[in-house]
């Protein structure tokens, strides 16, 4: 039979007709629909791994866009980069992609990719892949502040499926995905958040289940209302919680003491943020003060020192008006004159934020109330420095120690029994002149009146 088209076979037979694929078509398009739909059924169970170099890539930030990339393409398995070494290794499905396709996407991606070589992969009927644990030797750590500061810090890393540090140990635990990041960059993480890592040790481990992240689908923002007269919004990583009603807002201050840093500062501040009906909450290192604005009837005072002091702080109300002002109490130092007043109070009043000042030239003590959103304690002892001063907080016990004058009423009564004995014996009997009149007492060398002063001066020295 002729293999002849005629335009009679040609009506007969439609697949004729057809446009047949070419086979110079261009593998830069990727894998076409009937291959992603029907090959991978026949084996769906095999896997290559290709090495690709990469030139071009200058930071971390083109390792991350080459990897998202290719691994959000149906097919590919996996896709680690290296910026030290230019390249790239990517496990892919053999009956989808070829490894010459693979390097010419990343090449269509802006970047100069050559395929290296390939080889067999595992397959997908395998084992579960291996997940890895670090264990990490942590320094600089000094409250649980810190460890909630790492966790957070790893937990969002790409690849790490868990971690867990050991205040008491100064270690971490930190389970990861080998295809994903490496141990020395779990140790870089640490690294980065602040503290002194060393790796101790890297193994494997099984039955690990990998992290789950929850991503919104379109990728904007998400409002969720999670809680009465609280809403709740994502933009990106950031989260807002905006409190609905705020006619009837408190503000109460609390004295922590146990701070040691600013990951404390955080802490505390992230921690009690998070809990319903807390509006905001600035916590000062140097003051040891929280003031906290809340609303009552969704909280109370005694449930956020309760809050505070689980947290592994101390924990106690100052005061509890509502005012937009806070106050503190600072110690002079080199304030000889009025003079030396004026000119600190008229600089600290004259700086924003500052509502007034008080300096006693008695006590040495600045009474300051400022806007805690405008200016710190910090800011304020500054100013006073510049002028020339020495100036730090004062505490009660310090305020009344400046107001105590019992050491002065001490020194009054034994002062006035000494100018009565100098003026009997030295001014109307004259024994400094007249040793005869001196009254010896257990020997002639030893007088009364010198006895007298001995008693009376010994107390006030001491």
């Amino acid at each position: 039979m002729s293999n002849e088209l005629t335009p009679e076979r040609c009506l007969l037979d439609d697949s004729l007709l057809a446009p047949r694929p070419s086979v110079f078509s261009s593998a830069r398009s990727g894998p076409s629909s009937s291959q992603a739909s029907s090959e991978p059924m026949k084996n769906n169970d095999k896997r290559t791994i290709a090495t690709i170099s990469i030139n071009g890539m200058t930071c971390h930030s083109c390792v991350n866009s080459i990897q998202d990339q290719v691994r959000s393409m149906p097919g590919i398995h996996s896709c680690k980069v290296s910026l030290e070494n230019a390249e790239g290794v990517v496990e892919y499905d053999p009956a989808i992609w070829t490894g010459t396709s693979v390097a010419e996407s990343i090449d269509d991606m802006g970047f100069e990719a050559k395929l290296k070589n390939t080889r067999e992969g595992s397959t997908a009927s395998a084992s579960k892949p291996t997940r890895k644990k670090a264990v990490v030797s942590i320094k600089g750590m000094v409250c649980h502040a810190c460890v909630d500061n790492i966790q957070e810090a790893l937990k969002k890393r790409d690849g790490v499926i868990s971690a867990e540090v050991f205040l008491d140990k100064e270690e971490g635990e930190f389970v990861f995905d080998p295809s994903v990041i490496t141990a020395e960059q779990v140790v870089e993480a640490v690294d980065d958040a602040g503290y002194d890592p060393t790796l101790i040790r890297c193994e494997e481990v099984n039955d690990i289940p990998p992290r789950k992240r929850s991503v919104s689908p379109s990728g904007g923002s998400v409002v969720r209302f999670s809680k009465p007269g609280t809403v709740e919004m994502s933009l990106g990583k950031s989260q807002t919680n905006v409190e609905l009603g705020h006619e009837n807002l408190e503000k109460c201050t609390l004295a922590v003491d146990g701070m040691t840093c600013a990951s404390c500062v955080q802490y505390i501040e992230r921690r009690l943020g998070k809990l319903r009906g807390v509006q905001s909450v600035v916590v000062a290192l140097i003051a040891g003060k929280a003031e906290i604005v809340y609303n009552p009837s969704l909280t109370s005072v005694e449930k956020l020192i309760a809050e505070t002091t689980a947290l592994g702080y101390r924990a106690s109300l100052i005061d509890s008006p509502f005012s937009a002002f806070s106050k503190i109490h600072l110690m002079i130092g080199n304030l000889n004159s009025e003079a030396d007043v004026n000119r600190i109070e008229s600089h600290v009043i004259s700086k924003k934020g500052v509502e007034s000042c008080h300096v006693s030239l008695a006590t040495s003590i600045a009474s300051i109330e400022f806007s805690p959103s405008e200016i710190g304690p910090r800011d304020l002892i500054s100013v006073v420095e510049s002028l020339g001063y020495t100036a730090e907080l004062s505490s009660k016990d310090d305020q009344l120690k400046r107001l105590d004058h019992s050491e002065e009423v001490r020194n009054l009564i034994f002062g006035i029994p000494v100018m009565l004995i100098m003026i009997v014996f030295h001014w109307i009997l004259h024994t400094p002149m007249h040793p005869e009149n001196q009254t010896p007492i257990f020997s002639p060398a030893l007088s009364l009146d010198n006895l007298l002063l001995l008693l009376l001066c010994t107390p006030v020295q001491v």
